[in-house]
C-alpha cells in the first residue's frame, strides 16, 4: 500500500463511475424513481468523499458537481433535462481522464476499457494475469486428482483390512477348536479393527470434503475469469449516444445476450469490434431524422448489438436500420484516393466491395469530425479480429440496414448443458439448442403418439454413441432421444441416460486429441473422464462413423505419465474408447513406481516434466529387466531433430508431437507395437 497509496482508490472510483455513468444514461431514457435519482446521489457522495481522502480535488469538485445537478431531481421523480445530462456526462468524461491519467494511460484508455458492474456498495478488486490464473487451477485439478486416488487407494486399505479380520478369526475358530486360548487376542484384535475403522472413515470424510472443497475453487477460478458479455454494454451504449448527438442524429439502442460470459481478454478485443462497428452504423447507417421520414421509417434510428456463443466460437454482431453501404459511393470514394483504377471499380461485386472497405483508407464522409471521415475503423475491427483469429462478415440491404458480424474462437466459456451419458461417456449438449426430450420405444423410435417437435414417428433416432465412436449400449437400443436444432432443421439423438441442466464451464480440445468438428470443447473435472461439449450444427449428414475395433484379446493395461491434467485425460479417454484400459501418473518418479508394482503393455510419455523427464524415465525403464521390453512411446510438444534423437537414444520405439497429433495414427501405432511390430 505504501509503493501505492491510489491503489485502491483507483479501483473504487472507477466502479463509482461505472456506477454513474449507466444510471446516467437510464435518466435519459425516461422519467426515473426517486430511490434511481438518490442511488446516483450515493454513489457521487462516495466518490467525493473518497476523492478528498486521498486528496484528489479534481475528481472530488466533478462529483460535486454531479450532485448539484441531480438535487433538483432528489423528490420530484420527474424527468432530468438533457441539459443536465450533458452536465453530468461531461463530469464523468472528466473523472475518467483524471482516473486514466493516475493510471498513466492516455485520457482516451478509460473510454475503450471493458467496464464492470456496478456495485451496491464498496468492495475491492484485484487484477491477476491469466496464466497466474491458469496456473492455479492446474493446481487445483492436479490436486484434485491425487485426492481421488488417495480416496481410490484407502478403499484398497479397506478391503485387504476385512481380508485379514477374516483371515484372524478364521485362525481364532480353529485354536479355539483345538483346545488353545486365543479368546484373550479377541479383545486387542477388535479394538484394533474398531480403531482402524474409525480411522477409515475419518480419512473418507476428510477427502470428500476436501474434494468439495477443490471442485468449488476450480469452479470459482473458471467464473472469475470469465466475464459476461453484458459487461461492454454500458459503455456501447454510451458510444451510440454520443455518436447521434454530435450527429444531430436520434437512436435506440439495444443488446441481447449480456449473460453470455468469455475470457476477460478475448472480451477486451470484442469491445474494440463493437465500439467502431457502434460508432459506423451511427455515423454511415442511420440517417438524419428528415431522411428517415422520407423513406417512411421513426426518426429514431435502431442499433443493436447481440452476443452469442456458437459451440466454442464467439459470435458478435451491430446491425442497424439503416440506409445499407452505398456499394456505388464506396467505390467512386475508392476512385476518388487512388486506390482504385475507375475501370476496377465498375467490375466490382458487392462482396469486393465489402472487403475494400475492410482495408482501411475508404470513406464516404466528405468532412472528418470526432466520429468518422478518415477511413480507419473498418480495418481496425478487421485488424481485431484478426488478432483474436476471427473473422468479419457483413451483410446489407439497400434502405433496410447492415450488419456487420465477428466470429472469434474462444479457449474457455461457460453455458447452461443438458448433461447425457451415451455409450458410457458424459456429454454436454447445449441447453439454447435442446428443443424436447422424449422416450423412445424398441428400436430407436419415438414412443409417443403424433408428432415431437415437429418430428415425425417414423423419425429415425442416430445413437449419440455412434457419433463419439463408443458403440452403442448393451441390447443396441437408447433409452431417450434429445431433439436438437442444428442447422436448418432438427436431429434426434439416442442417449442412455439424462442427467440434467448444469452450469460447464468448457476448454477447447487441442488438435492433436483429434477430435471431430462436432465436438466443440471439454469440461475436465477433478476425476474421471472428460465431458465432450457436442455442437449440433457441425454434426455430419448420415450415420456416424463406425466404432473403433476393440482389440481382439484384451491387452496389459497402458501407462500414461503426464503432468498435465488436461492431457492425461484426453489421452485416457481416446485410449479408453477403444477398449484398452489406462492408468495414470502425473510425474516420472510416481510413473516409475506404478510401472515397478505391477506389469503395463505399454507406456505413453510426456518429455517435460518437472522432476525425473521423459527422456529419464525411458532410460531408466530401459535398463531394468522388467521392465526394458515393455514398449516406451513419447508424446510430447517438442518437435525438433534434436530431441527426437535423445528421444531415441533413451531407447523410445515411437515418438509423437502433440501439435501434429492424430487420433487415428496414434491408435495404429498402439496396436502395432502391441503385437509387436514398429512404429
Amino acid at each position: 500500500m505504501a509503493d501505492d497509496p491510489l491503489k485502491y482508490f483507483r479501483i473504487e472510483a472507477r466502479e463509482l463511475a461505472q456506477g454513474l455513468s449507466r444510471g446516467t444514461l437510464e435518466l435519459e431514457k425516461g422519467a426515473p424513481s426517486k430511490d434511481a435519482i438518490r442511488g446516483l446521489l450515493r454513489l457521487a457522495h462516495t466518490l467525493k468523499g473518497a476523492a478528498r481522502v486521498v486528496r484528489q480535488p479534481e475528481i472530488a469538485e466533478q462529483a460535486h458537481a454531479i450532485e448539484d445537478a441531480l438535487s433538483p431531481h432528489r423528490e420530484t421523480g420527474g424527468p432530468v433535462p438533457r441539459n443536465a445530462i450533458d452536465l453530468l456526462l461531461a463530469s464523468l468524461d472528466a473523472i475518467a481522464s483524471r482516473l486514466a491519467a493516475l493510471d498513466g494511460r492516455p485520457a482516451d484508455a478509460s473510454r475503450t476499457e471493458a467496464p464492470r458492474a456496478a456495485p451496491e456498495g464498496r468492495f475491492e478488486t484485484v487484477r491477476i494475469e491469466l496464466r497466474d490464473m491458469d496456473a492455479l487451477l492446474e493446481s487445483a485439478g492436479e490436486s484434485a486428482s491425487h485426492l481421488a486416488g488417495l480416496s481410490a487407494r484407502l478403499d484398497r486399505l479397506k478391503v485387504a483390512w476385512d481380508r485379514l479380520q477374516a483371515s484372524l478369526a478364521a485362525t481364532l475358530r480353529r485354536d479355539e477348536a483345538a483346545g488353545g486360548v486365543p479368546r484373550m487376542l479377541r479383545a486387542p484384535l477388535e479394538d484394533a479393527r474398531e480403531a482402524v475403522e474409525r480411522a477409515r472413515r475419518g480419512a473418507a470424510e476428510e477427502l470428500a470434503a476436501g474434494a468439495a472443497e477443490l471442485r468449488a475453487l476450480r469452479e470459482q477460478f473458471d467464473r472469475v475469469r470469465l466475464v459476461p458479455a453484458g459487461a461492454l454494454f454500458d459503455a456501447l451504449e454510451r458510444a451510440a449516444r454520443d455518436a447521434a448527438r454530435s450527429l444531430g442524429k436520434s437512436v435506440e439502442f439495444r443488446s441481447a445476450g449480456g449473460d453470455v460470459r468469455f475470457e476477460a481478454n478475448v472480451l477486451a478485443g470484442l469491445q474494440d469490434i463493437l465500439l467502431h462497428l457502434v460508432r459506423n452504423a451511427v455515423a454511415h447507417g442511420i440517417e438524419a431524422p428528415g431522411e428517415r421520414g422520407a423513406a417512411g421509417k421513426r426518426p429514431e434510428g435502431l442499433v443493436e448489438v447481440r452476443v452469442v456463443r456458437r459451440g466454442h466460437r464467439a459470435v458478435v454482431s451491430c446491425t442497424d436500420d439503416g440506409r445499407g453501404l452505398d456499394t456505388e459511393a464506396i467505390k467512386q470514394a475508392a476512385v476518388k484516393r487512388g486506390l482504385l483504377a475507375a475501370g476496377q471499380a465498375a467490375g466490382m461485386g458487392p462482396e469486393e466491395v465489402v472487403a475494400l472497405i475492410m482495408r482501411g483508407g475508404v470513406t464516404t464522409t466528405e468532412r472528418p469530425d470526432g466520429t468518422s471521415g478518415r477511413g480507419i475503423g473498418l480495418d481496425t475491427v478487421a485488424a481485431a479480429a484478426a488478432r483474436l483469429k476471427g473473422v468479419v462478415r457483413v451483410r446489407t440491404e439497400p434502405r433496410r440496414g447492415t450488419t456487420f458480424e465477428a466470429d472469434v474462437p474462444l479457449s474457455l466459456s461457460a453455458l447452461r448443458a443438458l448433461l447425457v451419458e451415451a455409450g458410457g461417456r458424459a456429454i454436454a449438449l447445449p441447453l439454447d439448442s435442446v428443443r424436447e426430450v422424449v422416450r423412445l420405444a424398441p428400436g430407436n423410435r419415438i414412443k409417443r403418439a403424433g408428432e415431437a417437435a415437429g418430428l415425425a414417428d417414423d423419425t429415425p433416432v442416430r445413437p449419440l454413441a455412434d457419433l463419439l465412436g463408443a458403440g452403442t449400449r448393451p441390447g443396441g437400443s437408447c433409452r431417450a432421444a434429445v431433439l436438437m436444432s442444428a442447422g436448418t432443421g432438427t436431429v434426434a439423438l439416442g442417449v442412455d441416460r439424462v442427467n440434467g441442466t448444469e452450469s460447464v464451464v468448457t476448454r477447447l480440445v487441442p488438435p492433436w486429441a483429434g477430435a471431430p468438428p462436432w465436438i466443440a470443447g471439454a469440461s475436465i473435472p477433478e476425476a474421471g473422464d472428460p465431458i465432450l461439449l457436442l455442437e449440433p450444427s457441425a454434426l455430419p449428414e448420415g450415420p456416424g462413423p463406425a466404432a473403433p475395433a476393440a482389440p481382439s484379446r484384451k491387452p496389459l493395461p497402458l501407462l500414461v505419465v503426464d503432468d498435465s491434467l488436461t492431457t492425461r485425460r484426453l489421452q485416457q479417454s481416446i485410449l479408453e474408447s477403444a477398449g484398452y484400459e489406462v492408468h495414470l501418473a502425473v510425474s516420472g518418479e510416481e510413473g516409475l513406481e506404478m510401472a515397478r508394482q505391477r506389469s503395463y503393455g505399454m507406456f505413453l510419455v510426456d518429455v517435460e516434466m518437472p522432476g525425473m523427464n521423459g527422456f529419464d524415465f525411458v532410460r531408466t525403464t530401459r535398463g531394468e529387466a522388467k521392465l526394458s521390453e515393455v514398449p516406451a512411446m513419447l508424446v510430447t510438444s517438442r518437435g525438433s531433430a534434436e530431441d527426437r534423437r535423445k528421444g531415441q537414444e533413451a531407447g523410445a520405439v515411437a515418438y509423437m508431437v502433440k501439435s501434429e497429433f492424430d487420433q487415428a495414427l496414434l491408435l495404429r501405432t498402439i496396436a502395432g507395437l502391441l503385437a509387436g511390430g514398429n512404429a
